[in-house]
């Protein structure tokens, strides 16, 4: 099934639209934007009429997802209510999930705990046409501990290839892992590469779609330098946090 935006630079760049079922795959620099655009195919998505799951694992609190979205393309979660939830990392649980309401808690490097606790939030929406949207972003510190890390690679690239009926849309910073993220680049779909110049334009360039159409050349996405700046703040100072709490996980 094909689905079609409302939002400008994805006609722009996808003008037949993208197919459900598939993995997408935003790949960049650390602070180039990446889950901004991630955040226009959520949009898209909700409007479609499907559910989404989110794994934000840059951000620091998952106040954070909803304000972005609202600033950037006017939307409010809550106009979604029972079909948005989220999966929050929690490094000090062990293998325990935990729920409360629509998020739950999980230490998602521990053996199992990544595709259980997906799959179990999966099923906990209701079904629609076009399925599920699974979303997550800095997927890369998943890789920051060095005895989960091979482990997390094979997690992350079986989500990319093994869908069900499910959507997969990833954000990863390319210059951390540089190989490991070039397994779960080669691995997905579709693959989209962005970048932010000296004066915070943000660019996004397909590298490659599965099955429809697409512009080659980079676009600008129109987000204001306030904004970019203000995401890149918040992520760069959970980044840091999130990745002494990976590395600590025994």
């Amino acid at each position: 099934m094909r689905i079609h935006s409302d939002i400008k630079w994805i006609n722009d760049v996808l003008p037949e639209g993208f197919e459900t079922n598939q993995s997408i795959l935003i790949s960049g620099p650390g602070g180039s934007g990446k889950p901004l655009v991630e955040l226009g195919f959520v949009d898209t998505w909700l409007k479609a009429g499907g559910s989404v799951v989110g794994i934000p694992l840059q951000y620091p609190s998952l106040d954070m997802v909803e304000k972005s979205i609202h600033e950037i393309y006017k939307t409010s979660l809550k106009a979604y209510p029972g079909r948005v939830a989220f999966i929050r990392f929690d490094p000090f649980i062990g293998k325990d999930v935990t729920r409360e309401g629509d998020i739950w808690n999980a230490n998602l490097i521990k053996e199992g705990v990544w595709d259980m606790t997906i799959s179990d939030v999966v099923a906990s929406l209701p079904s629609s046409e076009i399925g599920t949207l699974v979303f997550g972003s800095a997927l890369n510190l998943l890789l920051f501990n060095e005895r989960y890390r091979e482990h997390m690679k094979n997690a992350v690239k079986k989500t990319l290839t093994d869908l069900g009926l499910k959507m997969v849309i990833f954000t990863v910073s390319n210059n951390v892992f540089e190989n490991d993220v070039k397994v779960w680049e080669d691995s997905a779909d579709n693959l989209m590469m962005t970048d932010l110049d000296e004066e915070k334009v943000l660019r996004l360039q397909v590298i490659r779609m599965k099955s429809v159409p697409y512009l080659a050349k980079e676009t600008v996405i129109p987000i204001d330098q306030k904004t970019l700046k203000k995401i890149e703040s918040v992520a760069k100072r959970t980044r840091t946090k999130n990745v002494q709490a990976i590395r600590s996980i025994t």
